[in-house]
């Protein structure tokens, strides 16, 4: 809230969404940066870090391990162009260092499954960066 430049919730309430970016802007400034959103350890539900604790008691730990449907959309705030408007010439391009001549292809696959560009957009980057899913690799792709 300090960053916002308010000390209630009430005014935390008050602030545009411009004005919540640019607090958002500058918590990723700080030390924290991306890490200012990861679990918060109370010393009653989470006494050490996922990974730390798995790291001391091995498999005994219950983990459940997930993504969204929309993820990039959380990411995509932090790009000067809103990434469903990217235009498809820059998406194949940086797709081609990933799947190489397969890039036009791929993008025309994500266009059928979704109703609009943006969408198809935030889904292909979606499986791409944060699934690490390759459907260029599967069928229809051969």
């Amino acid at each position: 809230m300090k960053l916002a430049g308010v000390a209630k919730i009430k005014e935390l309430q008050k602030l545009s969404m411009a004005q919540m970016l640019d607090a958002q802007r500058k918590l990723f400034e700080t030390r924290f940066g991306y890490s200012a959103f990861r679990p918060v350890i109370d010393g009653v539900v989470l006494t050490d870090f996922p990974m730390q604790a798995i790291a001391a008691h091995g498999t005994s730990v219950p983990l459940l391990i997930g993504t969204n449907l929309d993820e990039m959309r959380f990411w995509s705030a932090l790009y000067d162009v809103p990434l469903e408007q990217k235009p498809e010439s820059l998406l194949r391009k940086q797709l081609e260092d990933i799947v190489g001549s397969k890039a036009p292809e791929v993008i025309q696959t994500y266009r059928k499954e979704n109703a609009s560009y943006g969408d198809s957009v935030i889904h292909l980057l979606g499986d791409v960066l944060i699934r690490r899913v390759e459907p260029w690799r599967g069928p229809g792709f051969e």
